[in-house]
């Protein structure tokens, strides 16, 4: 019996001999055509990252901890132990027995996990995946490319800077030109400038009004394009006077967090006043 591929197609021949009295009577061949060898080909082939934790809400950015999830599906179920996925970090090469690939539907729809460790080199993560048919075992071109989504995923292992920060406030109905003293009712704002894009559920600022902390809840956070930003607050009569401090935190796309900042970058200072002026001395004369 001898089985061999033509044409795409999986063939068997047998044949069968008749002796009788060690004299060939009769020989037959037989040839069937038993399925079809297709080549398996990947499509709806996707990559993205998960925080874990719920830091950040990028698939296209993380940080060391969060999870790299290549997704594909098999136009023909695919042998489970041809399914390999090997991700590729800034170029260096991570082995393919540290993911974990799965089949969710007997070998059509696949997963491969890998949880992205301190070792890992920062940058562009690239992917390739190798496999083979489950019927015939016909081997597939191999796929080193997504087919729908972002194209690529980035691990990013360095922390988010701010690279200046100050403070003023702004007298309500321009009563005065101060930025660095004003009364209730004036609008305090913070602006800084990050190194990078910053997640926007992160960057939270806290004012400090005479050692009375206002919450995120009081500002109005806005950015005008993931770097530059700015938090305002309106002084309430509740606020106690004196000096205003502040603290800033943040992260970046990734979920990596910046250290948190409590100081200004330049000269700039504010004070809530809420006491009325008085003369000490008045005279008038003739």
């Amino acid at each position: 019996m001898r089985i061999f591929f033509k044409k795409n197609l999986l063939v068997v021949v047998a044949v069968l001999t008749i002796l009788v009295g060690g004299s060939l009577v009769a020989a037959y061949t037989y040839k069937v055509q038993l399925a079809h060898a297709t080549t398996p080909t990947l499509s709806s082939v996707t990559i993205a990252i998960a925080s874990q934790g719920g830091v950040t809400s990028s698939t296209t950015r993380g940080r060391v901890g969060d999870i790299i999830t290549l997704s594909f599906t098999a136009n023909t179920p695919l042998q489970l132990k041809s399914v390999t996925s090997t991700l590729y970090f800034g170029g260096v090469g991570m082995a393919s027995t540290t993911m974990s690939t799965s089949t969710s539907d007997g070998g059509t729809t696949w997963t491969a996990k890998y949880w992205t460790q301190s070792a890992d080199t920062a940058g562009a993560v690239t992917f390739k995946i190798d496999f083979s048919s489950n019927d015939t075992g016909t081997a597939g071109t191999q796929v080193t490319a997504v087919t729908t989504g972002p194209t690529t995923v980035t691990l990013d292992k360095v922390a988010p800077t701010l690279s200046t920060v100050s403070i003023a406030i702004a007298s309500a109905g321009t009563v005065t030109s101060s930025t660095s003293r004003g009364r209730v009712g004036d609008t305090i704002t913070l602006s800084f400038t990050a190194a990078e894009a910053l997640d926007a559920q992160s960057a939270t600022s806290t004012l400090w009004l005479g050692g009375d902390p206002m919450h995120l809840a009081k500002m109005t956070t806005s950015t005008a394009n993931s770097t530059v930003w700015t938090a305002t607050y309106v002084t309430q009569s509740t606020d106690t006077g004196g000096a205003v401090t502040f603290k800033i935190d943040f992260n970046d796309l990734a979920g990596n967090a910046g250290t948190q900042v409590t100081a200004v970058t330049n000269a700039t200072a504010v004070t809530l006043d809420k006491v009325a002026p008085t003369l000490s001395t008045v005279s008038i004369a003739i």
